[in-house]
C-alpha cells in the first residue's frame, strides 16, 4: 500500500509539472501574439499619422497654389490696366502737344496781329500829323492842326502826340519780341532739317546738343508736320517784320523832322503854354496813380501766387509721402504672404520629420516582478490617458533603454508622453485624434483573452 501511494503521488506530481510547463508555453504563446498585436498597432498608428499628415500638406498646397494663383490673375489684371494706363498717358500727351502746338501757333498769330494792329495805328497817327490846307482858320504846330485859341484843341493835339509816341515804342517793343521769336523759329527749323536729314540718310546726329534728343523722340509724320507748322510761322513772322521796320523807319524819319524844327515853337502865347503844361501834369498825375494801382495788384498777385506754390509743394511733399506709404504697405503684403506661403509649404514637412525622429511608443519589456493590478482598468487624474494593462510586461523609458534595444525596436516618432503613477504606467497622448480609449479597449480585450485561456486548477484536478 505504501508503495502504491507514493507511485499516485509521483504520478500526481509528474501531472501537475506537465501542467504548469504547458501553461508556461500558452503564456509564451499569448505574450508573443500580444507583442505583434501591438506592434501591428505601432504600425497602423504610423500609417494613420503620416496619412493625416499627407492630408494638412495637400490641403494646404492647395490653398497655396489658391493664393499664387489669385495672385498671378490680380498681377496680370494689374498689368492690363497698366498697359491701358500707359497707352491713355501717351494719348493724353499727344493731344497735350498737339493742342499746345496750337496754342502756340494761335498766340503767335495774335502777337502778329497785336503787332499789325499797331502798326496800323502808328500809320494812322503819322498820316493825321500830315498838314492839310483846305480850312483856313486852323493854326498848324508841329505838322499838327489846332483850332485857334481851341483849349481842347490843344489838350487833343499833346494827347495825340503822347499817343504816337507811345505807339512807336509798342511798335518797337514788338518788333524787338517778334525778332526773337524769328530767331528762335529760324533755329528750330533748322535743328529739325537737320534731323530729318539724318534720319533719312540713317546718321547718328551729334550728342553735344540737347535738342536734337527732344526732336529725334517725334516721329517722321509728327517731324513733317512740325517743319511745316514752323515755316508757315516764320513766313507770317517775317511778313510782320518788315512791315513794321517800314512803319518804325518812317516814325522815326518824322520825328526827327518835327525835332529839327522845334516842337514847341508855334506856341503863341502863355496861356496855351500853362493850359498844356496842365494838361500834362494831370495826365501824368492820373499814370502815376493808375501805375501804384497796377504795382498794388501785382504785389497781391505774388503773394497770390506764392501761397499757391507752398500750397502745392505741401499737396506734392503729402502725395509722395502717400505713395511711399502705399509702397511700404503692398511691400509688407508681398513679404508677408511669401512668408506665409512659405511657412505652409515647411510646417507639414518639419511636423513630418517631427513625428519620424523618435519612438512612436514606450517600449514594452517583461518585468522582473509581478505587477498587482486589475487588468482593462483606465484610471488616473490625467486629461486624455491609458492604462497599458499586460501583467507580465512593465513600460520601461527610452532614456534607460540600451542603443541596441533601441536600434532593435525600429520604432519611430513622438505621439505620446508618459510617466508612472503608483503601480501603473500611464500613457499621456500627444493630440486627441488618436482616440486613447480605443487602445484601452483593445489592451483589455487581449487582457481578456489572455485570461480565458489559462487553464483553472478544477480542471486539472478533474482531469486527473
Amino acid at each position: 500500500m505504501q508503495q502504491e501511494r507514493d507511485r499516485l503521488l509521483a504520478k500526481v506530481e509528474n501531472l501537475a509539472a506537465n501542467s504548469d510547463e504547458y501553461t508556461q508555453k500558452m503564456e509564451e504563446i499569448h505574450a508573443q501574439k500580444l507583442k505583434a498585436l501591438e506592434t501591428q498597432i505601432v504600425d497602423l498608428k504610423k500609417k494613420q499619422e503620416n496619412q493625416v499628415q499627407l492630408l494638412k500638406q495637400k490641403q494646404k498646397s492647395d490653398e497655396a497654389a489658391k493664393r499664387l494663383q489669385a495672385e498671378i490673375l490680380c498681377i496680370r489684371a494689374q498689368k492690363v490696366q497698366l498697359q491701358h494706363k500707359i497707352k491713355q498717358v501717351a494719348e493724353q500727351f499727344r493731344q497735350w502737344k498737339t493742342s499746345r502746338e496750337k496754342e502756340l501757333l494761335q498766340v503767335l498769330q495774335r502777337k502778329t496781329e497785336e503787332a499789325a494792329m499797331a502798326t496800323r495805328r502808328l500809320k494812322e497817327l503819322l498820316e493825321a500829323r500830315k498838314p492839310t490846307a483846305r480850312d483856313p482858320s486852323v493854326t498848324y504846330i508841329g505838322n499838327t492842326l489846332i483850332g485857334q485859341g481851341n483849349e481842347k484843341s490843344l489838350q487833343r493835339w499833346l494827347d495825340h502826340e503822347l499817343e504816337v509816341v507811345v505807339n512807336v515804342h509798342e511798335v518797337r517793343f514788338e518788333y524787338k519780341k517778334q525778332s526773337q521769336v524769328q530767331a528762335a523759329l529760324a533755329e528750330e527749323l533748322a535743328l529739325l532739317k537737320q534731323v530729318d536729314q539724318f534720319s533719312s540718310n540713317e546718321q547718328s546726329p551729334p550728342t553735344g546738343k540737347n535738342g536734337y534728343s527732344r526732336l529725334l523722340s517725334m516721329s517722321p509724320n509728327a517731324r513733317i508736320a512740325r517743319i511745316a507748322s514752323v515755316e508757315n510761322m516764320l513766313s507770317m513772322s517775317s511778313n510782320a517784320l518788315v512791315a513794321m521796320a517800314s512803319q518804325l523807319s518812317e516814325a522815326e524819319g518824322r520825328e526827327r523832322a518835327s525835332i529839327g524844327r522845334g516842337r514847341w515853337n508855334h506856341l503863341r502865347s502863355l496861356g496855351d503854354a500853362k493850359t498844356l503844361l496842365q494838361h500834362m501834369f494831370n495826365a501824368t498825375a492820373e499814370a502815376r496813380c493808375q501805375l501804384w494801382e497796377k504795382n498794388l495788384e501785382i504785389n497781391e498777385m505774388k503773394e497770390q501766387l506764392k501761397e499757391l506754390v507752398s500750397l502745392l509743394r505741401q499737396s506734392e511733399a503729402q502725395r509722395k509721402e502717400l505713395v511711399k506709404e502705399q509702397k511700404a504697405r503692398k511691400l509688407a503684403v508681398a513679404i508677408g504672404l511669401d512668408s506665409s506661403v512659405s511657412g505652409n509649404s515647411c510646417t507639414p514637412l518639419k511636423h513630418l520629420a517631427d513625428g519620424m525622429s523618435g519612438s512612436l511608443s514606450p517600449i514594452s519589456l517583461p518585468a522582473p516582478k509581478q505587477l498587482k493590478f486589475t487588468p482593462g482598468i483606465v484610471n488616473g487624474s490625467v486629461r486624455e490617458q491609458a492604462t497599458f494593462l499586460d501583467p507580465t510586461l512593465k513600460m520601461v523609458p527610452l532614456g534607460q533603454l540600451s542603443m541596441k534595444k533601441q536600434a532593435a525596436v525600429g520604432q519611430t516618432g513622438k505621439l505620446w508622453r508618459w510617466k508612472r503613477s503608483h503601480h501603473q504606467w500611464l500613457l499621456q497622448f500627444k493630440w486627441k485624434w488618436q482616440k486613447p480609449w480605443r487602445l484601452s479597449e483593445l489592451i483589455k480585450h487581449s487582457d481578456e483573452t489572455i485570461m480565458r485561456s489559462r487553464p483553472r486548477p478544477q480542471a486539472l484536478v478533474d482531469a486527473m
